[in-house]
Parts: C-alpha cells; structure tokens; sequence
C-alpha cells in the first residue's frame, strides 16, 4: 500500500469532498440523504474517527443513494464531477469556482440563481475557505503534484466511469488511462494507489494516538510506528508531533534516556518557535517524568512552571490538570513539597468551580476524588466522601468514560471497608478484576488488584492473594512507575507476613529494599507503621517510640492529622500494652475509640475496642472485657478481617478462663469448658492461616494451662 503525502491541508480527497459539498448547494442530494452525507464529510475531515481518505470508501457510502438526476446515484455524480476535470488547468477553474458557494454579506443575491450559500462561520463554510485558501497558496510545483494525485485518485473508478458512459470509447491522453482496463490492472491500481494524506491530517492523526497513549499509558502500535517512519521518508516537517509521540513511546517502553531526549527536542522545538502552549504541556510531561522517579523537587519545579505558563497564556485546561496533579501528588508525597501559598482546601474549591464552567468532566470527576480523599483522611465526614464518589461516577457513566470509572470503584471499596461492609468491597474488587475494561490505565489495573490482594490477605487467604499479586506482576513490567506500584504493595505484604513469622532477619532485609526505593505514597505510611511494629518485635521498645513520635511529628507537619493521628494513636497503645504498661495505654485506647466513631471508621473502632479489652485483661477485669468482645462480635465477623476475629476469640478465651485462674477454688462447669476450648480453637486456627507465630504461642500456651486445670488431654486439633 502507498501513502501519498501532500501540502499542509489539500489532499485528491478532500477535493471529492469539496464535489460532494458542491452538489449538496446544488439542490442535487435528495432531503433524506442529506444529513447522512453530510456527517459523512464531518467524519471524513476528522483523521481521529478511523476513516480512511480513498474514494473506494466514498463509494461504499454513496453508491447506493440515489440523487436528483433520474438512473444516477450519488456516487456517479461525484466520479462525473471529477472526469470532468480533464487538465490542471480545469483543476484551477475548479478552485476558482468555489467560492461562489460562501455567501457575502456585502454582496447582492444573483436574481434566478438556484444555490444554497454556505455561511463562512459554518463547518462547511470554513472547510471550503480553508482549501481554496490552501490552493491559492501552493507552489506550482505542489499544484502539479495535487493534479498528479488526483489522477493516481480517481483511476481506481475507470472500470465504473466506462461502464456509465459507454459511448466514450478514448480518454484523453492528459488523464494518462487506456480505453480497456481489466481486473488485474484495476487491482494493481488498488494496491499501488490507496490512502492519501496531508500534513494536516498526519498532526491530527497522531494527536489521536497521543491522546490514546496518554490514557491508556501504552506504547504506540507497530502499525503507526511504520506509518510514522513512511512519513518522515516522505520529508513531512512536523517536528513538534513526531518528537513528541517518540518521547511518549520511549516513555512507556522504559528507555528513559531517549525519553528525556526527544522530551527536550519537543522543548527545543518550542523555544525556536515560541510555542508557548507546546512549552507549558512539555512543562507538565516532565513532571510526571520526574514524578515516575521519584524526584518530588524537580516534579514540583516543573509542574510550577507548568501552572504559571498556562495562568499567563489563560489556558484553562492546562491549568486545571496541573493543579489537580499537584493536589494529587501533595496527597501522596508530602517530603520536598512546601512554599505552597494556598492550601488544598481552595485548590480544590477552585477546581470544583472552574471545571463546572469549563465542563471538562474528567478533571471534574478527578477534582471530585480527590476531596473524597480528603474527606476521609481529614474532615471525618464519610457522608460527603461517599457523596462526592457518587458525584464521579455519575460524571464518569454520562461521559462515557470507562477510564474513570476504576478510579471511582478504588475510592468506593475504600469508603465500604472503612464502614466495615467487607462483602461490598470485596464484590466491587472482584467483579472489575474479572472484567476489566480496556480503557483501564495499567496504573489503574495494577492498583485495584493490588487493594483486591491486600483485601484477600486481611481474610487470610494469603496463598490466594500472592498468586494474585505474581499474576500482576507482569502487568507491573509494562511502566516504571507501575512496577514501583506493584514493588511497593508486594514488599509490604511480605515484610507484614515475615514480621508475623517471627522471622526478623529477612523482614529486616525486605525493610532494607524499601528504603533503598521510592515508595508508593499510598503504601509509605504503613511501611513505616510495620517499622515500629519490626522493633518491637525485637524488643526495641525505646526505639520504636523514638521512630513513633517523629512519624507523628510528620503527621502533624504535613497537616494529615485526622486518619492518620488515629492510626498512630492505636500503634502507641498497642506498644503500651506490650510494655506492661495498660495504665497509660487506657487514656490513649478510650481517646482513640471516640476518634474512631467520629470519622466512622469500624475497622479502626474494632481495633480500638480490642486493644481496650486487653488493658481490661491486664487489670483483671474480666467480665467487661468479655462482655465488649461479645457485644461488637457480630460487626467483627462482618469485617472479614481475620486478625481481629481471631484476636476477639482469644481474648473472649482468656476472659472467661482468666476468672478461674484468679481464683483457684472455682470450679469450670462443663458448659464454659466447651466455650473456652471452642474459642482457643477458633482463636488457633486463625493465627495459623496468617501465620502469626507470636500469637499462635500466646494461644497454645494459654491452652496447655486450660488442659492442666480441668484435666483434659493437651491435643492440637488443627495439626
């Protein structure tokens, strides 16, 4: 197949359109073919929609529609308008002609002529200025060049021009065809002559696959990589495109090094030129090149200048993605990020206002997410986060857009596990996983089925989540920051179950690898929870509170006090406890319960509850702590976390068997014997699914005393 490449605008096919137009203010298209060939010119001046630019596609549209003339179709009233043009210098009477389609406001109607005039604002209107415009300006060279390609354009239609005019038996030899053309030259000519181009619509084509790319975070096709160096054999000066699409796909292929050198041809490009709408998006793309490697100074530079040039250039689009990327990124990377005159709080009221006028509904649901995010971590107000996703989706399901869609169910199954209904998050989970869209970003995909494993992992069933967690690992290797996703979600999961193990030294080598990384922001928090919990497993009491308070000092400077001062709350009592401290963990436990409450959070209530129920434990109280464990135990099942149904079952245990060792004259009636053995078990059984070694001690230990005093047989029933 040949591609033809022509001027900047004015290809052989947009001549058949101009045909086309003509007949249409000729009164020549009856009124129920009319909208339908007139879409057809709006698709075929869009390279984006697909269509190709050959008359063999114009025939498959119109050779079917009858026109005006009585025995003519469409079709053959187009090939007749262009057999008619039989020398160049017809091609330029053609030309000359057309503008008498745009109607002059100056100027008087002609009395008896039968025209529709087009209006110069108009779509058609600006399409036939802009091509008469475009001729005007060639060169004789590109004159001759465009006569030439009409005549490669219209031959394909010589075996379907003879057999409707069959009493012309010679053509001209200016047409350069033959009176009998048989089939294998007809096909010859399909081959050789197919698709032609201008320079115009090459940009526009390739804006197309950018916005792809950008969506889908994809490499661009082995088809479009041909075309793209087909193009440039043919000398087509588009260097602003080219380098840039080259810089993208270098980019999403991971050779980062041509990356950021056809990056800094596209700014070059801009400079020369002084782009400066080019210069403010090449801005924006090197912050999200430095923000893939975790360079949080150099991505704020960057996205800062981004903002300014698009404040000065009063491009709204531009400027409200980069300030919903900065909110994002101060959301997940608060180190290196400060001299920030205004809060997130107005960047996002600003947000919310400006892309409501705008409409550009992507920003707008992003916008939307993001103060879900905020509602949740900071104000405590679950009703207006869960508003605000319902806002996106419903933002997301009118527009179309699928893409957006991942983002909102991330967001909601967050919002269902916070308010403990762990079968709706878990269903939300499964059902994308299994039938992902695909205008899903890799980021996207990667990121659900991580929160899907941890979400697996917390119902313990973790042989299940780690198959998950390699499955997506190959996904992982299509992006650099995608695998620094997947990387820091994986090790995490391993480091939590190799603390849980009791194996140390290998946390401590896996604790090593993500600290040589750049964490994911999301995941960085709990990386440095399971620190604290890593050294006082080792029984480095003094330095986990050491590594406690400067968390909550960074808490508390990066204004993240909400959620995370609660969290954090919880790590203090629990070091308390372990201390043999339970005085000073009570006032810490009860603060955290009424925290918990407020921002509506039942995972952190149920492990507040807990953690107060074992200060009752150490104080002796025994009835009320089985009487608390008792009464949230319906909720604690509901949740499906594992750890805290465990947890519950052995300190329901040890509530009941704690009376009879405080006081050795008590008899266990029978009853209570089953109860308690049926909760150690419980309770045994799922620490030996997360593989907690420490508390399947603290159970079999608390078992074997429970043997001793009412007599029975020590057995492990699970083993």
């Amino acid at each position: 197949m040949k591609t033809d490449i022509f001027g900047k605008y004015l290809t052989p096919h947009k001549i058949a359109l101009l045909v086309l137009v003509e007949l249409y203010c000729s009164f020549l298209l009856p009124p129920k073919h009319t909208i339908p060939v007139l879409t057809l010119v709006m698709e075929h001046l869009d390279p984006s929609c697909g269509n190709p630019s050959t008359l063999k596609h114009l025939r498959s549209f119109t050779s079917d529609k009858a026109s005006h003339l009585p025995g003519r179709t469409i079709y053959d009233m187009i090939l007749k308008r262009l057999w008619d043009l039989q020398s160049l210098d017809d091609l330029i009477s053609f030309f000359a002609s057309i503008p008498g389609l745009i109607s002059r406001r100056q100027s008087p109607p002609v009395i008896g002529r039968r025209m529709l005039l087009l209006s110069p604002s108009s779509f058609l209107g600006s399409f036939v200025r802009k091509c008469v415009v475009e001729f005007n300006n060639l060169p004789l060279d590109d004159v001759i060049k465009l006569w030439k390609g009409l005549i490669g354009y219209r031959n394909i239609s010589v075996p379907k021009w003879l057999q409707k005019n069959i009493e012309i038996t010679m053509f001209n030899s200016s047409m350069g065809l033959e009176t009998s053309l048989d089939e294998e030259m007809d096909e010859k000519i399909q081959n050789d002559y197919e698709e032609c181009l201008s320079v115009s619509d090459i940009e526009r084509l390739f804006e197309f696959h950018v916005s792809k790319m950008q969506k889908n975070k994809s490499k661009l096709s082995k088809e479009m990589k041909e075309r793209l160096r087909k193009f440039m054999e043919h000398n087509v000066s588009v260097p602003n495109i080219v380098n840039y699409v080259k810089f993208l796909d270098s980019w999403r292929s991971g050779d980062y090094r041509t990356s950021f050198d056809y990056l800094f041809r596209y700014f070059d490009y801009t400079m020369r030129n002084r782009d400066k709408t080019g210069y403010q998006y090449a801005l924006l793309d090197l912050a999200m090149l430095q923000a893939d490697f975790y360079c949080n100074k150099e991505a704020i530079w960057a996205i800062q200048e981004s903002i300014d040039t698009a404040r000065e250039n009063k491009d709204h689009a531009c400027l409200n993605y980069a300030l919903s990327f900065l909110t994002e990124f101060q959301r997940k990377e608060t180190e290196g990020i400060t001299g920030q005159g205004v809060s997130d709080e107005q960047v996002l009221n600003y947000l919310l206002l400006k892309t409501k006028e705008t409409k550009m509904v992507h920003l707008q649901t992003v916008t939307f997410l993001a103060e879900a995010k905020r509602a949740l971590l900071e104000e405590a107000m679950i009703d207006k986060a869960f508003e605000m996703v319902l806002k996106s989706f419903n933002l997301a399901l009118e527009s179309c857009s699928t893409s957006l869609i991942s983002s909102c169910i991330l967001m909601q199954s967050g919002i269902w596990s916070t308010l403990g209904c762990s079968y709706l998050c878990s269903v939300l989970l499964s059902i994308f996983i299994k039938y992902p869209s695909d205008d899903v970003s890799f980021e996207e995909v990667v990121r659900l089925r991580c929160a899907y494993a941890f979400h697996l992992s917390k119902e313990g069933k973790l042989d299940e989540s780690k198959k998950l967690m390699i499955e997506t690992q190959e996904i992982a290797f299509k992006s650099h920051k995608v695998y620094h996703v997947w990387s820091s979600y994986y090790l995490y999961q391993e480091l939590k179950q190799a603390i849980r193990r009791e194996d140390l030294r290998y946390a401590e080598k896996i604790y090593q690898q993500l600290s040589s990384i750049d964490v994911d922001g999301d995941v960085s928090f709990y990386i440095s929870v399971s620190e604290i919990e890593l050294e006082a497993r080792k029984g480095n009491f003094s330095l986990s509170f050491d590594k406690l308070s400067i968390m909550q000092n960074r808490v508390k400077m990066s204004g993240f006090e909400g959620l995370y001062h609660l969290m954090l709350l919880l790590v203090s009592a629990q070091l308390y406890i372990e201390c043999q401290q339970p005085l000073k963990a009570f006032s810490i436990a009860s603060k955290s319960i009424v925290l918990a409450t407020a921002h509506h959070n039942v995972s952190l209530v149920i492990k507040a509850i807990l953690l107060f129920s074992q200060i009752l434990l150490c104080l002796e109280e025994f009835f009320a702590a089985y009487d608390i464990v008792q009464r949230f135990m319906p909720k604690i099942l509901e949740t499906s976390d594992l750890e805290h149904e465990s947890i519950a079952y052995f300190i329901m245990a040890e509530s009941l068997f704690g009376r009879y060792q405080k006081d050795k004259n008590l008899e266990i009636n029978i009853a209570e014997q089953e109860e308690i053995s049926d909760l150690l078990d419980q309770a045994l059984k799922g620490f030996l699914k997360l593989q907690d070694v420490k508390y399947e001690n603290k159970v079999l230990r608390k078992k074997f005393e429970f043997c001793q005093r009412t007599g029975r047989i020590f057995e492990d029933k699970l083993n």
